[in-house]
């Protein structure tokens, strides 16, 4: 699965602009960046950020355990468990700066934080969200 958003190489990047290299998507400001599964995000509040997953993507169902899952699509509940199940796991202490997410519905991926956290744009888009159905956990 693809990330949530990647840096604008072609508008920002060598390819376009030139006004900032990505050498590190780590400490990538927000404004560098463009949706991919989420088409876009904005600020709700200062500790809450809304994604809204681009409709269209699907999951194809294929697996080497056949049967585990129909195809179906993607969408804001799949991100949302995703992180919720990153809490929990052993290095959930690393999660500690979402105070809760969920689904506000079918296209729409809140994420509530307990504090500003600078990082959100590595830890939500790239470091460990890597998005995967439930039904294959």
């Amino acid at each position: 699965m693809e990330e949530a958003y990647e840096g604008d190489l072609e508008k920002y990047g060598a390819q376009g602009t030139g006004e900032y290299l990505f050498n590190s998507i780590e400490l990538t400001d927000e404004a560098w960046l463009r949706g991919k599964t989420c088409e876009s995000w904005e600020w709700r509040d200062d500790l809450t950020l809304v994604f809204h997953v681009r409709p269209g993507i699907h999951f194809s169902g294929k697996s080497v355990n056949p049967g585990v899952m129909e195809p179906r699509e993607l969408v804001a509940e799949d991100f949302a468990y995703h992180v919720n199940r990153m809490k929990t796991c052993q290095i959930g202490f690393l999660w500690d700066f979402v105070e809760s997410t969920y689904a506000e519905d079918k296209y729409t991926w809140v994420v509530e934080f307990t504090e500003y956290y600078s990082d959100w744009v590595w830890w939500l888009g790239f470091a460990f969200i890597q998005i995967y159905p439930e039904e294959v956990v």
